[in-house]
C-alpha cells in the first residue's frame, strides 16, 4: 500500500514515528459523517440533502444551484437563529456513527478538527475509550484555547451539543464574522496545519470557503499528510500534490485499512490500558536509546556552538562529542550511591548559563542507559502526565525521567517520584536547571527524595582536570582553531590548558576565531540578515534563548506575522537565518545561544526593539490564557518570561519600562495577574527616581491579587507594601508600621496558598530588612516593642527557611549573608558595634538634622565626614557628622562618606546607603 501511495522509505519512517508519538491531526469534513444516523434513525444528510430539508422545514426557497449556506441564511433571516439551531440540534446531536468510525477513534491523534456540527467522533470515542484513555474535550471555533493533555475535538464551524444556541458558521456572513473575530481556534488550526502532519477526510474544498486557503499553504514537516476522498479529479489531485498533500481516492471507511497498514497499528481492537498509558507517555517523552540514538540534523555541530543533542553522547562506534567533565563523571560513576537504597529519587543539578548543563545532562543520562534504565526525555509543552508515568512503570520497568528545566513543575515531579517510591516502583528523575531557579525547586521536592539529600551545583568555571580534558578533546577533533599551533610548542599543552582554566566553556570556545562553527562571527551573521522578517525572527528567538525558554516555530510565526512553515523554510538550508538557528520541525534551537541578541538590539536600537517585542507578545494572545499558565504551556511561560521585569531591565537597561508595560494594557489588563505583577515590580524599582511610582506599584500589585489570588501575586504585593513601609518610616512612622503589617499579611497569604514556595520567604526576609534599616535609622522615634515585633518576624522566617535550605549549601551561604545584614541592623546589636559602614539617622525632610553614625576604630584615628547629594559632594557641609536638610535637597537622596586617617596607615573610606528622597 505504501508503494501505491508513492511513499519513500524515509516518509514511511517519519509517518510511523509521528503516529507513535501522537503527532498526527485529523480533519473531518462532511464526507466523514457518511453512514451516521440521527437519534431517530434517519441518515444524516449531505450538503444538498440538508439544504432541501432546511428549505422544506422552514419554508424558504431552495433553487437549483443554491448552496447550503444560502438556504440556511434564508431560514435564519426568516425565523431567527434559535428555531433553526433547535432543529439542527434535533437532527445532529447524539447521533449514531457507523462502526468503522471507531477505528479513527482508536488512533492516538494529537487533536481532532471537524467541519461538522454533529458528535459522531465523540460518540465513537466514548464507545472505545477505557479508563486509561485521554479525556475527551469538545470545543467550538470561538471557545477558549485548551492546549493540554486532553484530546480536543474542535468544531471549526460550531456544534449543536449545547441546549442553548451557540454560534454556527454556515453562511458567508458567518464565515466573514468568524474570520475577523480573532477567535483562538481558527488561528491555532492555521498554525498547526503548517507544521504538523494531517489526515483530511471527506472535506469538499469548493463547499468550504475557509478551508482551501489553509491547505494550499504547502506545510513543512517530515511525515506526509493525506487528503482522502472518493471524488478526486485529476486536476484536484495535481493541486493536492503541489500543496504537499498525498491524494487518496477512497472513502473514509476504506481508508481505515490503508491507515492501519501505513502506521502499523491495530485499529480493529481498542488499545489495552497498558497500551494507552504507553501512548500517553510517548506524547510527552522521547525514549533515549544507546543502540538507536535517533536522527541528527545535517548541520548539527556541538563543538561549533549548537545546542547539545542525545546523538552527541550516544554515538556508537565513536567517542562522545563532548569532553567528560568531573561533575558528570562523578554523577555517572556513582549512580547507585547517589540514588541510595530507594528505588526512586531525584538527581538534580543547577548551574549558570553556558555552564554545560544540558550537555552534562545527556552524559549522565547515558550512564543510566548503560546501567539498564529506560531513559525518557521530557519534550512536552505541558505538565507531566503523572498517571501515565506511574502506570507505565507498574510492571517493574526501571525508568529515568530526564528534564532540561524542572522548576516550572517541580511539585509534579516530586509527587511522581514520591508516589513511585511509596508504591515500590522505580521511577527516578534527572534534571538540570538554572541556578536562579534553584529556590523554585527547593521545598517543592522533599529533601528525602533528593539523591544525596541535596541539590548539586555545576561549577561555573573550568578547573584544571576539566580544562585538560577539554583541550585534549578539541585537539583530537581538530577544533582548537587559531590556538591549534600551541599544542606542539614547548609547554604548549599547558598553555592551552591555561587558556580554558577558570574560564567559562562557551565564552572561551567562542573566542577561538578560526575554529569552525564558533569561529563564525555572530555579528557578521546578523549583518547578513537582509529582510525585516528575518531580523524579527532572529530577535524573538534570541530573546527566548536569553530568558531560557523554548520557542516553537508556531510562536515565532505568530510573533513575526509569518506562517510557521515559512519560518521553517527560512531556517533550512544555507540561509542567513539558518546560520543562526535551526528547528526540529516544532521547536527552534539557537546555534549560538543568545549571543546574537546584542548585535540584533544594536541593529534595531533598544527603544525599537522593545516596541517590536511588545508587538510580538500581543500577537501571541490567542495562544495564552490563565488555564494555559496553570498547565505551563510553552506560549504562556514564554510570554511570562518575556514580560519579566528582571529580564527586561537586564537586557534593556535604562529604558522606560512603565511605558512599555502600558502598551500591553489592552491585551493583558483585563485578565492577566502576571502582567500586573510585573508592572508593579517595574514601578517598585523605579520609585527611587519617580516619586509617584511607589503608589502606582501598590495599585498594580493589588490589581494582580484581585485577578489571580495566588502565591506569586501576594508575594509581589508583600514586597511592594514592605518597600512603601520603608519609604514612610522616614517621615510617618505609624503609617510605615501599618504598611509593614499589611505587607506581612500579604506574605502570610502567599505562604498559605503555597507553603512550599520559598521564594516568598526570601522576599519577606529581603524586603523586611529595608524596614528594619529604617527602624534603626529612626530608633529614637520607634517604640521598642514595635522594633522587636518586626525583628522577631524576621528571625522566625529565617529559622524556617534555614531548615528548608539544608539541601543546598550555596543557598545556606546566601541566607547567612542576609543574616549578617540583619545582625548589623537589629536592636540587639547596634550598628556601631558590628560594622564600620556609616548609617544616616534622621528624617529626610527639609529642616531636620541628619546624623552620621559609625563604629569606632579605636584611638588615634581622625574621622572626616563628607555629605553627598545624589553622590555629589555638598561642599558647604564641611566635615561635620551632622547635616541640616535644605530646600535645595528636595527630591535628592543624601548619603555620607566617612574617612578614617591615622598616622602610619593609609586612609580608609566608607559610604552609607542613600536616604529616601528628601521631601518638604
Amino acid at each position: 500500500m505504501a508503494i501505491e501511495l508513492s511513499l519513500q522509505p524515509e516518509q514511511l519512517e517519519a509517518l510511523r514515528l509521528a503516529a507513535r508519538s501522537s503527532r498526527y491531526h485529523l480533519l473531518l469534513g462532511a464526507g466523514a459523517s457518511f453512514g451516521s444516523v440521527s437519534h431517530d434513525n434517519r441518515p444524516l444528510p449531505g450538503g444538498a440533502a440538508l439544504a432541501n430539508e432546511i428549505g422544506s422545514a422552514f419554508q424558504v426557497s431552495n433553487e437549483e444551484g443554491d448552496l447550503l449556506w444560502r438556504v440556511y441564511d434564508r431560514a435564519v433571516a426568516k425565523h431567527g437563529q434559535a428555531p433553526v439551531y433547535d432543529w439542527l440540534r434535533r437532527r445532529f446531536y447524539n447521533v449514531k456513527p457507523p462502526v468503522w468510525m471507531q477505528k479513527y477513534a482508536r488512533f492516538p491523534w494529537e487533536r481532532v478538527w471537524t467541519l461538522n456540527i454533529d458528535d459522531a467522533f465523540q460518540t465513537s470515542y466514548a464507545t472505545v475509550a477505557n479508563s486509561a484513555s485521554r479525556t475527551l474535550e469538545t470545543a467550538s471555533w470561538n471557545s477558549p484555547a485548551s492546549p493540554d493533555r486532553n484530546l480536543a475535538v474542535v468544531h471549526l464551524h460550531g456544534h449543536v451539543h449545547d441546549s442553548q444556541p451557540s454560534e454556527l458558521v454556515f453562511s458567508l456572513a458567518e464565515y466573514y464574522q468568524a474570520a475577523v473575530s480573532g477567535a483562538t481556534w481558527p488561528f491555532i488550526f492555521r498554525d498547526q496545519y503548517g507544521v504538523k502532519p494531517f489526515v483530511v477526510i471527506g472535506a469538499r474544498l469548493r463547499d468550504e470557503p475557509d478551508l482551501e486557503a489553509v491547505i494550499r499553504r504547502r506545510p513543512e514537516h517530515d511525515a506526509p499528510s493525506f487528503y482522502v476522498s472518493p471524488d478526486i479529479s485529476p486536476g484536484l489531485a495535481e493541486d493536492l500534490k503541489s500543496w504537499r498533500l498525498i491524494p487518496v481516492r477512497a472513502t473514509a471507511e476504506e481508508f481505515t485499512k490503508i491507515w492501519a497498514k501505513l502506521t502499523n497499528m491495530n485499529l480493529e481492537e481498542t488499545p489495552s490500558r497498558p497500551e494507552e498509558y504507553a501512548l500517553r507517555l510517548a506524547r510527552q517523552f522521547r525514549e533515549l536509546k544507546i543502540d538507536v540514538p535517533g536522527k541528527e540534523p545535517l548541520k548539527h555541530d556541538l563543538l561549533g556552538g549548537d545546542e547539545p543533542r542525545w546523538t552527541d553522547v550516544a554515538t556508537t562506534g565513536a567517542p562522545p562529542v563532548p569532553a567528560t567533565t568531573t561533575w558528570t563523571a562523578t554523577a555517572g560513576g556513582r549512580i547507585g550511591q547517589l540514588l541510595g537504597k530507594e528505588a526512586s529519587s531525584c538527581l538534580i543539578f543547577v548551574g549558570d548559563r553556558l555552564s554545560g548543563r544540558s550537555t552534562g545532562m545527556f552524559q549522565i543520562a547515558r550512564s543510566f542507559a548503560l546501567a539498564s534504565r529506560r531513559v525518557f526525555l521530557f519534550t512536552a509543552d505541558e505538565l507531566p502526565d503523572s498517571e501515565a508515568i506511574l502506570q507505565f512503570a507498574s510492571d517493574g520497568k526501571a525508568l529515568l525521567l530526564v528534564f532540561d528545566g524542572v522548576a516550572d513543575f517541580a511539585v509534579n515531579v516530586g509527587k511522581i517520584v514520591g508516589d513511585a517510591r511509596a508504591a515500590g516502583l522505580s521511577v527516578s528523575c534527572l534534571a538540570v536547571d538554572l541556578t536562579e531557579n534553584r529556590d523554585n525547586i527547593l521545598g517543592r521536592i522533599p529533601v528525602s527524595l533528593l539523591a544525596g539529600d541535596r541539590i548539586y551545583t555545576i561549577p561555573r568555571r573550568l578547573e584544571k582536570p576539566d580544562a585538560t580534558a577539554l583541550v585534549q578533546r578539541l585537539y583530537d577533533a581538530g577544533r582548537l582553531g587559531k590556538i591549534e599551533g600551541w599544542y606542539n610548542e614547548k609547554g604548549g599543552f599547558q598553555r592551552l590548558v591555561r587558556y580554558f582554566l577558570h574560564q567559562e566553556i562557551f565564552s572561551q570556545m567562542a573566542g577561538l576565531e578560526e575554529a569552525p562553527g564558533f569561529g563564525r562571527r555572530v555579528g557578521k551573521a546578523v549583518d547578513d540578515l537582509k529582510s525585516d522578517e528575518d531580523v524579527q525572527i532572529a530577535f524573538f528567538a534570541s530573546m527566548a534563548a536569553r530568558v531560557d525558554r523554548r520557542i516553537t516555530v508556531v510562536e515565532l510565526g505568530r510573533m513575526s506575522g509569518l506562517p510557521p512553515e515559512e519560518v521553517l523554510r527560512r531556517m533550512s538550508g544555507s540561509t542567513p537565518l539558518g546560520a543562526l538557528f535551526g528547528a526540529d520541525g516544532e521547536h527552534v534551537q539557537s546555534r549560538q545561544r543568545w549571543l546574537a541578541l546584542e548585535p540584533l538590539i544594536h541593529r534595531l536600537k533598544p527603544a525599537a526593539s522593545l516596541l517590536i517585542l511588545a508587538a510580538g507578545i500581543r500577537k501571541l494572545k490567542p495562544s495564552i490564557s490563565q488555564r494555559g499558565n496553570r498547565q505551563r504551556n510553552t506560549a504562556d511561560t514564554l510570554v511570562g518570561s518575556l514580560m519579566s521585569h528582571k529580564h527586561l531591565s537586564s537586557i534593556f537597561p535604562g529604558q522606560p519600562l512603565e511605558r512599555w508595560y502600558k502598551s500591553l494594557l489592552p491585551t493583558f489588563g483585563d485578565w492577566s495577574g502576571r502582567f500586573w505583577e510585573q508592572r508593579a515590580i517595574a514601578n517598585r524599582e523605579a520609585s527611587t527616581q519617580d516619586p509617584g511610582a511607589s503608589a502606582r506599584a501598590e495599585s498594580f500589585a493589588r490589581r494582580a491579587v484581585s485577578i489571580t489570588d495566588d502565591t506569586y501575586s501576594n508575594t509581589t504585593l508583600g514586597t511592594v507594601l514592605m518597600a512603601r513601609a520603608a519609604e514612610f518610616m522616614a517621615f510617618d512612622i505609624p503609617l510605615g508600621l501599618k504598611y509593614y503589617a499589611n505587607g506581612f499579611e500579604a506574605f502570610e497569604h502567599a505562604q498559605i496558598r503555597d507553603p512550599a514556595n520559598i521564594i516568598t520567604w526570601w522576599a519577606l526576609l529581603r524586603y523586611s530588612l529595608r524596614v528594619i534599616e529604617q527602624l534603626n535609622a529612626h530608633s529614637e522615634d520607634v517604640p521598642l516593642e514595635e522594633r522587636r515585633r518586626v525583628e522577631d518576624d524576621w528571625k522566625s522566617t529565617h529559622d524556617s527557611l534555614k531548615t528548608v535550605l539544608a539541601a543546598s549549601p550555596e543557598a545556606l551561604r546566601d541566607l547567612e549573608k542576609l543574616k549578617s545584614r540583619y545582625v548589623e541592623l537589629s536592636s540587639g546589636e547596634a550598628v556601631e558595634q558590628v560594622s564600620n559602614k556609616p548609617v544616616v539617622k534622621g528624617r529626610p525632610v527639609v529642616g531636620s538634622t541628619l546624623r552620621a553614625h559609625v563604629a569606632s576604630k579605636g584611638d588615634g584615628y581622625q574621622v572626616i565626614h563628607a555629605w553627598r547629594r545624589n553622590s555629589d559632594r555638598i561642599e558647604e557641609s564641611g566635615q561635620s557628622a551632622e547635616y541640616r536638610v535644605k530646600p535645595e535637597d528636595i527630591g535628592a537622596r543624601l548619603s555620607v562618606t566617612v574617612t578614617w586617617k591615622k598616622l602610619g596607615y593609609g586612609p580608609e573610606s566608607k559610604t552609607s546607603s542613600e536616604t529616601e528622597p528628601i521631601t518638604s
